[in-house]
């Protein structure tokens, strides 16, 4: 068998709207994205999860235009998660034999993880590049899965981790409040609040459940 490698590309928003999903991607990065997994996918639509930080109006939802379908779902009980058929005639119609799902998306575009052998990533890249997408290949390397403690933290999760460490909130004593990290990235504090909090549940459980295993 061909060994596992994983791409992650970067497509920027100009050329999301070009395929119809502007509307999608502002709905989304509004929300908070947290993740989106794509559970079927074949040629130019599929089935994917959505999970926001916070839930979008149905009518709005009803408006996209790729969405074929959705429905709310149950979550871990925070955030919102949508179960969704998005079809996106642009792309093309050929499979490749790879997954995908999206790392993280703001005002640039989105960041993609493309999972698969290394014919078929670039075949899919190639097509890519055939229906005028142009994806901008990040990393390429072996895929180890997601192992690293921060892969749980979603892009916004990480970004206030990252800010409080450097301002010292995680020092003893702390020399850094959620007001500090709230003035530096334009938050409010109970956001900053409300991010550190689920971060640091998501970091615990993915390091507890790592040793479980």
């Amino acid at each position: 068998m061909p060994d596992v490698r994983e791409a992650v590309l970067h497509i920027d928003r100009s050329q999301l709207e070009a395929l119809g999903m502007d509307g999608l991607f502002e709905a989304a990065t509004e929300a908070g994205i947290r993740d989106v997994q794509d559970l079927v996918w074949r040629g130019s639509s599929g089935i994917v999860l959505i999970r926001l930080e916070n839930p979008v109006a149905d009518g709005r939802i009803d408006d996209l235009e790729p969405i074929v379908w959705w429905e709310r779902i149950e979550g871990d009980g925070s955030g919102a998660a949508y179960l969704c058929e998005i079809s996106i005639p642009e792309l093309p119609e050929e499979q490749d034999a790879i997954t995908r799902n999206v790392r993280g998306m703001n005002e640039r575009g989105i960041q993609v993880s493309v999972v698969g052998s290394q014919e078929d990533i670039s075949r899919g890249v190639e097509r890519l590049g055939e229906v005028g997408i142009s994806a901008r290949v990040e990393r390429f390397a072996d895929y180890r899965g997601p192992s690293a403690p921060l892969d749980a933290l979603t892009d916004r999760q990480r970004e206030v981790v990252e800010v409080a460490h450097e301002l010292g909130y995680f020092e003893v004593p702390r020399s850094a409040t959620p007001e500090d990290i709230a003035a530096e990235l334009g938050l409010e504090p109970s956001t900053v609040g409300e991010h550190l909090r689920r971060a640091q549940a998501n970091l615990i459980d993915n390091l507890l459940g790592e040793r479980e295993d």
